[in-house]
This record gives structure tokens, sequence and C-alpha cells, in this order.
């Protein structure tokens, strides 16, 4: 098929912006339905109505006249020869499987043309065609297949499969999954010389469980460093309270504690919590007129 065949092709497949229907009866009114007095009943039955180029097209397919108003399409369409439908359907069916291989074959000449241009690279080829990119790659003498491998990050959909086919080293090494939340997981695929790939392997698993050690010891350091700095602050409060002889407790307080604040809600919404500390010997002095306070009554009292 020539490209003016192609398009010749496409022109006959599609008319008025619609394709061949073959189901074009429940795109048309159905008969009248009529009452028992012989009256045109108020309620028709359903159908998929269609915009006037839709009529047009099927009327064009069918060889039928195609100008004139929708309701004129549809009675062209609804007295039409129904049996010439199937080979029309089949002729159109056999003109698109021939479009549908000429596609093929045009893609088939453009990805040969992509795949023979010098600016194309072999990573390039290996996402492609895993298998065909390893097999041109092996026939180079100095190919490094054949005494070192390659490391590739990402995704490499059957490299592993090309791999196997072609009797390649090959490995898929992921590093610890027990990382900090911010942190991703090293992961990598790497092909060659069977000897080539397991060094490899095992230095990149090595390398991911340093960088792995390194990130938690680096967590552990920072929170150890702002408990320290939290000790202080509260031994540095407690200093200066004690150096004020007439401290007085009373008063509304805000309460610093991880545990505490966490104890009802959860570690992810933690409770701000308060107390408020004061004197009540005016209860005593309203209920106990006249009476001497005692000494305990003075005492603060706590109240959370």
């Amino acid at each position: 098929m020539t490209p003016e065949e192609y398009e010749l092709a496409y022109r006959k497949l599609v008319r008025y912006g619609e394709h061949f229907d073959i189901s074009v009866d429940s795109k048309l009114p159905q008969p009248v339905v009529k009452t028992k007095a012989g009256k045109v009943a108020k309620r028709q039955p359903p159908y998929d109505e269609r915009p006037k180029s839709y009529y047009q097209a099927q009327c064009s397919f069918r060889g039928l006249k195609t100008s004139g108003g929708k309701d004129e399409l549809q009675q062209l369409l609804q007295d039409r020869d129904v049996r010439k439908d199937l080979e029309i359907w089949r002729e159109l069916d056999q003109l698109e499987d021939e479009r549908g291989a000429y596609e093929v074959e045009q893609e088939e000449i453009r990805f040969e043309r992509w795949w023979n241009d010098p600016e194309t690279t072999f990573e390039d080829k290996l996402r492609r065609s895993p298998r065909r990119a390893l097999q041109e790659e092996m026939q180079k003498p100095n190919s490094f297949l054949l005494h070192s491998c390659r490391i590739y990050r990402g995704d490499w959909f059957n490299l592993s499969r090309a791999a196997a086919a072609l009797s390649l080293g090959y490995e898929e090494v992921c590093g610890p999954f027990a990382l900090l939340p911010e942190c991703q997981i090293q992961q990598c695929q790497i092909i060659g010389e069977a000897t080539a790939v397991a060094t490899n392997a095992r230095a990149f698993k090595q390398d991911a469980e340093r960088k792995a050690q390194e990130q938690w010891a680096s967590y552990d350091a920072k929170l150890e460093l702002a408990k320290t700095q939290k000790r202080e602050q509260h031994q540095a409060f407690l200093d200066r309270a004690k150096s004020n002889d007439d401290w007085d407790l009373t008063g509304k307080w805000t309460i610093h504690c991880d545990e505490l604040s966490r104890y009802s809600s959860g570690p992810e919404c933690p409770e701000k919590l308060r107390m408020e500390i004061f004197k009540d010997d005016y209860k005593l002095k309203s209920v106990c007129s006249g009476e001497a306070v005692s000494e305990d009554s003075r005492r603060p009292r706590y109240c959370a």
C-alpha cells in the first residue's frame, strides 16, 4: 500500500467524521406506537439519536443520497436493503486491516531509522529492545559485556530476561529497607561478565548499608543533642528557681513533657499541658467565720 492508497483508504473509512456502523438501526426512530383508538401515543419508544452528520455518513457508506434533513436521511436508512450492510462491513473491515498493516510497516521503518542513527546511544537502545541491544554489543571485540559490567539505576524492563537468554551475568540489588522516612532505598540492576557482576553487587550492598548506618548515626546524634539541650534548659531553669528565696509557686504554668503530652493523643498529635496552682484559704474563711485558720490550709495546693 502506497501513501496515496493509504489516504484514499482513510477517506473510504471515515465520512463526515464518522465510521461505518452496522448497528445503525438502533439509532433510527422505531415504528410509531398507536393507542387502541388508533391515535399516535404520546410516549414513543426511545432510540439513540445522533447528529445529522452521522446519518449522512451512514447514507454515504450505503450509496444513498446525503442531502436533505435528518428525518429524510433516517427514512432512507429505514428503507435501505439491509442485506448489503454485511457486504459493505466486510469490505471496510478488510480495508482497515490493510491500513493497520501499512501503519505497522511504517512504524518499523521509523524504528530502524532511529536505531541506526549515530546519535542513538546504547542505553537508549537498551530501553527499547534489551535483547537486540545486548546482542549487538556482544559482537563488538572490546565489549564491556565480556570483561566487566555496568550498573543501571531506575526502571529497566525485561533486562533480566534478555540477560538470561544471552547467558550474561545479571543481578538486581537492593540496599537495606530499614531507612529513615525521607531516604530512598538504594537499588540497581547490574549486567555484564558474571564475576564482575558478583563483585560489583557485593560492593553496592556494602556501600548501601554503610550509607544507611551513617544516616541512622546522624539521626541518633541529632536526637541525643536535642535531649541534652533540653536537659540543660531544664537545669538552668531549676537553678534560677533555687536561687530565689521567696519563690511563689502560685499562678498558671505551661508544662513541657513529651511523655505526658503524647500519653493520650498519640505521638502524632501532642497535647498542650497547663497547670494552675493557687491557695484556697479563702474557702475556709467563708465557711468557718471566726475560727482560726490552720497552717495546713495555707499550704499551696496543686490543681492540674
